[in-house]
Order: C-alpha cells, then structure tokens, then sequence
C-alpha cells in the first residue's frame, strides 16, 4: 500500500477539515494545509505529545484566547521595503498579534517551571515566539482602539491637528458673521 492509500484509508482530509474548523485566521488556515502525514512512529509521538500538551493546558483554562488574532505575514514583508506604507489600523494587528504572543509565551513558561515534564515540547515551540513590550507600548501610544492615528502620537502632529482646529474654529466664525 502506497502513501496516498494509507492516508485515504485514514480519511487524513477528512481529520484535517474537522481541525480547520478550530481555525482562527488564515496563518492557521495555511498550518492546516501543510500538517504532514507523519509515518515515522517517532514523529508521530511526538506530535501527538505536542497536541496533548496544549490540549491540557486548554482543559485547566491556562492557555490565552486567540481572538481577534490576524495573519500579519504580509505587514511584516511589507515593513522591509524602505518606503513602504502600513495603515494604522493594521497596527492593531500587530499589537494583537505581539499580546498574544507574549501571552501564549508566558502561560507556556509559568506552566513549564513547575512542570518541565509535562511541557518540554510546547515550551520548545513557544520560543519560537516573538513579542517586543516596547513596541507594543510605542503602538499604544500612537493609535488607538479603532485604529486611528492618536492626537498624541507626535508633537508634530499634536501641532498641525492644533492649527487645524484653530483655522476650522475661525472659518467658522467668519462664516457665521
């Protein structure tokens, strides 16, 4: 029996479409995609020691919620190209995407210390992880819940947005003259 046969005798699609399921953005679309088909007992074990780990860690309500949880690939790339521009409100993305990060990083490691056993191989994975406080800290300041670019955000702005509302206020009140 070739490869192909196993994994349609398994119903392989079918497990994977019952997955995509818990699927909360594209990235995660994508990893559902690409799972591989291991025939190695080892691979095997391990992956299935990796998904009871977390598995448990959702049972005692430790692991962080991923909602609102973006793929933010393309911003990343598009934050290379000199000159590129990223809209304000997809740096809610990112913040999201660097809360979770830290979150999902943290539980990992709490969990970890007193059990390095039971979560060696998730904590392993989760150093993959990237979070950066400071720039989390630098989007927070500069816009805000929905997305748009803060008053505060520069005193250049803060500013022009001043001399804005001054020239509006007296147009207004020539206008009503």
């Amino acid at each position: 029996m070739n490869l192909e046969e196993i994994k349609n005798k398994l119903e392989f699609d079918k497990v994977i479409s019952k997955i995509r399921k818990y699927s909360f953005s594209e990235l995660s679309n994508d990893l559902f995609s690409n799972i591989p088909f291991y025939t190695q007992q080892y691979e095997l074990e391990r992956e299935l020691k990796k998904v009871l780990q977390v598995k448990e860690l959702i049972e005692i309500n430790s692991f962080p919620d991923f909602t609102g949880l973006k793929d933010i690939r393309d911003l990343i790339e598009k934050s290379k190209i000199k000159g590129s521009v990223i809209l304000s409100d997809k740096f809610l993305w990112i913040l999201i995407f660097l809360k979770i990060s830290r979150s999902v990083k943290q539980v990992i490691s709490s969990v970890n210390k007193n059990n390095f056993d039971n979560y060696y191989l998730i904590a392993e994975q989760s150093n993959k992880l990237f979070y950066d406080k400071i720039l989390e800290r630098h989007i927070e300041m500069t816009i805000d819940e929905e997305g748009n670019v803060k008053d505060t955000a520069s005193q250049n702005l803060r500013r022009i947005k001043s001399e804005l509302k001054s020239k509006s206020d007296r147009l207004r009140k020539s206008l009503y003259k």
